[in-house]
């Protein structure tokens, strides 16, 4: 019988509670979409602090990572224009050649990237 009564008091804690049992997330309001548009591609202002920011303390100095320098703005051009900084921001998670190595940038990023190199990468 205390069984039962526990069992009862227990349901109805429960109902006076507000819980009503299952509920579903809004997955747009937990997650809600970035909007890229509000970022900008040119050199100056978006790609250079990003490089400096992700790339150059691993791809500068006297002896930069795999032999590539990201440290001005004909070395990050010649890369863009080479395939090679597309390809490696552009690897799948896991992918021990994905850079920068401490995660994938944002798509936003990877997007003000390729529309810069889309644009021939100019400097501006």
């Amino acid at each position: 019988m205390n069984t039962k009564l526990l069992l009862f008091a227990g349901i109805g804690l429960l109902l006076l509670s507000g819980t009503t049992g299952c509920f579903y997330d809004v997955e747009s309001e937990l997650y809600p979409a970035s909007d890229c548009s509000q970022t900008t591609s040119g050199f100056t202002a978006y790609v250079e602090p990003l490089v400096a920011s992700q790339c150059a303390g691993c791809h500068g100095g006297a002896s930069p990572d795999a032999g590539l320098a990201l440290e001005n703005y004909p070395q990050i051009r010649d890369a863009a224009l080479s395939g090679q900084l597309e390809n490696r921001i552009n690897r799948t998670a896991g992918d021990p050649l994905l850079m920068p190595p401490n995660g994938p940038l944002s798509n936003c990023n990877i997007e003000a990237i390729q529309s810069w190199i889309a644009d021939g990468a100019p400097e501006n």
